[in-house]
C-alpha cells in the first residue's frame, strides 16, 4: 500500500495516477463491457482532469480505444487480451505489476473480476458476477475451470483495498 505521506498527498487534492484495466475484454467479439470502459475513460478525464489515468490495452483492442487518448489519457501496451486468455492472466499477473510500479501509479481500476495478485499500489476490484458459485454442477474441463474461478475470486477478495458494493439478487 502506498505510504502514509503518499495517502495524505492524495487525500489532499494532489493527482493520482489510475491505471484502467481493459484486457478481460476480447478485441474481436467485445461484450457490453467495453461501452462501460469507453464511458469509463472518457467521463474520468473531464470530472478529474488533474489526473492521470493509463488504460492497458492489448494490440489487438488498442484501435477500439485510440481516440480516448488526451493529454492526461495514455495507451498502455500490455501485449494480449482476452483473445489469448492465458497469455493475458500471464500479463496481469506479471507484466501489469511491474508497468505499474515504473510508471508510479496509484491505484488500479480492475472491471474484470479479476487483478494482479502482487504489486504496491491500491486496487479497485469490480466483481461482475458470481455465476460459478450459482451454476449447478458441471463435468469434465468445465468443473475444473469453475473450481479455479472460485479460487480465484476467492484469493482476490484479500487484495482490494476499499468495497464497493452494489448487488441486487436476478434470476
Amino acid at each position: 500500500m502506498p505510504a502514509l505521506a503518499d495517502e495524505r498527498r492524495l487525500c489532499n487534492g494532489g493527482s493520482v495516477r489510475i491505471a484502467i484495466d481493459t484486457l478481460f475484454e476480447h478485441a474481436t467479439r467485445p461484450s457490453s463491457a467495453v461501452d462501460f470502459l469507453v464511458n469509463l475513460a472518457t467521463y474520468l478525464p473531464r470530472v478529474g482532469p488533474q489526473h492521470s489515468y493509463y488504460l492497458l490495452v492489448g494490440r489487438r483492442g488498442v484501435q477500439r480505444y485510440e481516440c480516448l487518448r488526451r493529454h492526461n489519457v495514455s495507451l498502455v501496451d500490455c501485449l494480449f487480451s482476452n483473445e489469448h486468455r492465458a497469455l493475458r492472466i500471464l500479463m496481469q499477473q506479471s507484466l501489469i505489476p511491474l508497468q505499474m510500479k515504473r510508471m508510479k501509479v496509484d491505484v488500479l481500476f480492475a472491471a474484470g473480476n479479476v487483478c494482479p495478485v502482487f504489486g504496491d499500489f491500491c486496487r479497485v476490484l469490480k466483481i461482475n458476477t458470481l455465476h460459478h458459485y450459482r451454476t449447478p454442477k458441471m463435468i469434465g474441463i468445465r468443473k475444473l475451470r469453475l473450481s479455479g474461478k472460485q479460487w480465484m475470486t476467492l484469493s482476490f477478495q484479500l487484495l482490494p483495498s476499499e468495497w464497493i458494493l452494489s448487488v441486487s439478487v436476478t434470476g
